[in-house]
């Protein structure tokens, strides 16, 4: 007798999923306070040099932020914070406290990373349905090189290319920074075109080797049209992997974020991210490193849980081997 998609069959994917982010995230832990340590320089010397020197301030802020103290206590300091919701002070931001600045900038990177996958998932399944629907005809080749063409370009030849053209050919006067909604138009399609090119790739791959299963021929000899056997049986099929590579594309989208909100000049974790390694800031480096860390390991957990919703198969490792 077959037996339903019981609790253990559900939470059995999911729950090793969850480990495996717990496990990211206490590694991330140890990597970012130890990649924070091994920037050279003196963050406090650096700061104070550009506060006029004052003798006072640094003083405070070394005994603040504890700089001087031995590695091992600075560690043990930096996992008790953490644990208590404390991510520290701010060296850049002269002590403004981590936890403040990551929730001024934090909505502006889940706004671009949200609306660029927004943008990305739809527009690369039609292109890649599309170019399966078309095999072998010019509209298949032309999707193929764009697709080729859109993982190709790097996120800063993209951004730069983007804003020289809003400004060059459309006389837009600045693009980004404090220009509202509107303004995030460019950077969010400077996010969204490699991530369209990869999915269009594998949806497209997807579903051709789909098409070449035994029962999408049986479907084909019933007298069933070749537009319906695409969407009825071969893209449905086609979406588990397509998904597994959008849980991989959560972070790759995530870390592009530092270069566009450095060229469209926005004010999200990513540039926040290269002001603080510039500046030496551990506490702040340290703590966009875990949220970056963490984001992933939450955006790849919930993709693990679609995956599992739609196909019987992860539930049930028998099924279909």
């Amino acid at each position: 007798m077959t037996q339903g998609p019981g609790p253990s069959g559900w939470w059995g994917p999911v729950g090793r999923r969850v480990g495996e982010a717990m496990l990211a995230l206490g590694l991330a832990v140890v990597f970012a306070f130890v990649v924070t340590r091994l920037i050279p320089g003196d963050p406090v010397a650096l700061l104070v040099d550009g506060q006029g020197g004052d003798p006072e301030f640094a003083r405070r802020l070394r005994l603040a932020s504890g700089v001087d103290l031995p590695v091992w206590r600075q560690f043990l300091d930096y996992v008790w914070g953490l644990l208590h919701g404390d991510l520290g002070l701010s060296l850049r931001y002269g002590g403004t406290p981590v936890t403040t600045l990551i929730g001024e900038a934090a909505p502006v990177t889940l706004v671009l990373v949200v609306s660029a996958l927004g943008v990305a998932i739809p527009v690369g399944i039609a292109a890649g349905v599309v170019s399966a629907y078309r095999y072998g005809t010019w509209w298949d080749g032309l999707l193929t090189v764009g697709s080729v063409l859109a993982l190709s370009l790097p996120p800063v030849v993209l951004a730069t290319w983007v804003m020289l053209t809003a400004v060059a050919v459309w006389g837009v006067s600045s693009v980004g920074g404090d220009g509202g909604l509107a303004a995030l138009a460019a950077p969010v399609l400077v996010l969204a075109i490699p991530p369209v090119g990869l999915i269009a790739r594998v949806t497209r791959t997807q579903i051709l080797d789909v098409l070449g299963q035994d029962y999408v021929r049986c479907a084909r000899a019933k007298g069933l049209a070749e537009l319906a056997v695409l969407i009825r049986h071969a893209l449905p099929n086609a979406m588990v992997a397509v998904w597994a590579v959008v849980g991989m594309l959560g972070g790759a989208v995530l870390t592009s974020t530092a270069v566009v909100e450095t060229v469209f000049d926005l004010p999200g974790l990513g540039r926040l991210a290269i002001f603080a390694v510039l500046a030496r800031d551990y506490p702040l480096t340290g703590a966009v490193i875990l949220i970056f860390v963490g984001l992933q390991a939450l955006f790849s957990v919930l993709v693990d849980v679609l995956i599992v919703a739609i196909d019987p198969r992860s539930r049930h490792p028998g099924i279909g081997r």
